[in-house]
């Protein structure tokens, strides 16, 4: 199973998230940290909010899915 969280910036979905893979004993996935791990963003905006590289993010997320259904 996967779930996909998105959403406008400081409305609690990191939380929801974690509160939720703990709930389902899951691993969870945090995009804002691989996005900054792997620095894909690309500029910021008027805001200073980070213009994530979503194809890249995408293609990430895909290898670490895959990693831990290899293991499973």
């Amino acid at each position: 199973m996967i779930i996909i969280l998105t959403g406008v910036p400081g409305t609690g979905k990191s939380t929801l998230a974690r509160a939720l893979a703990k709930k389902l004993c899951c691993e969870l996935i945090a995009a804002n940290e691989i996005v900054e791990k792997k620095k894909l963003w690309s500029d910021k905006d008027k805001f200073g909010t980070k213009i994530v590289k979503m194809r890249e993010l995408g293609r990430e997320v895909g290898r670490i899915i895959r990693a831990a259904r290899a293991q499973a």
